[in-house]
């Protein structure tokens, strides 16, 4: 095959990917299923010097279908046939699955596809979650080695059984300027020692 003919056939599987990837309306997809297609349109050139357009056609659509409702899901999923079936919910569906293997098979095909980013966004951040516990612990430790027991008597009731000011003035019988003035010092004495 003539180098020119090579470039014009490269042309022509590039265009023929664009158009095929432009029907499945996955503007995200786009780049990566033109790519799919015409590796797939590769695969087939390197078997074949001269295979029918339509191969080539029938070859990338199936390769773009694929990545689409397979390699793009968050779960593995097998692309037999029966997959295939499933996922578009036409035929009757045949092989070695089970009836529990299949209606997995439908639940997890029926879902639709989550962006990481859109997921991410309300996915708790338990690595936040554990370094706040974290931090925690070793402020307590702190305070345990640096407040007096009056001190973390009134830590722990305004942080942990949250009590006001007010009710720890009635308490120790104090004014509640007292108490926040206690509260103040004992917080600039764990910062210091932090």
């Amino acid at each position: 095959m003539t180098e020119q003919k090579k470039v014009s056939q490269t042309s022509e599987i590039i265009k023929m990917c664009e158009k095929l990837a432009s029907k499945y309306k996955a503007p995200q997809h786009y780049d990566d299923l033109v790519q799919e297609g015409v590796l797939a349109c590769y695969e087939v050139l390197a078997q074949d010097d001269d295979p029918h357009p339509a191969q080539l056609w029938r070859m990338a659509n199936r390769r773009m279908y694929d990545y689409l409702n397979f390699d793009t899901n968050p779960m593995s999923i097998p692309a037999s046939d029966t997959a295939r079936k499933v996922s578009r919910g036409t035929g009757e569906i045949t092989g070695n699955y089970s009836e529990a293997g299949i209606q997995h098979l439908e639940r997890t095909l029926s879902y639709e596809v989550v962006e990481m980013d859109d997921f991410m966004a309300f996915a708790p951040d338990h690595a936040e979650e554990y370094e706040d516990k974290d931090y925690a612990a070793y402020v307590m430790s702190v305070a345990v080695t640096t407040l007096t027991e009056v001190e973390m008597a009134i830590l722990k009731a305004r942080f942990f059984e949250d009590k006001s000011q007010e009710e720890l003035a009635d308490e120790y019988e104090v004014s509640q300027q007292t108490i926040s003035r206690w509260e103040d010092e004992m917080m600039k004495k764990l910062r210091n020692n932090l």
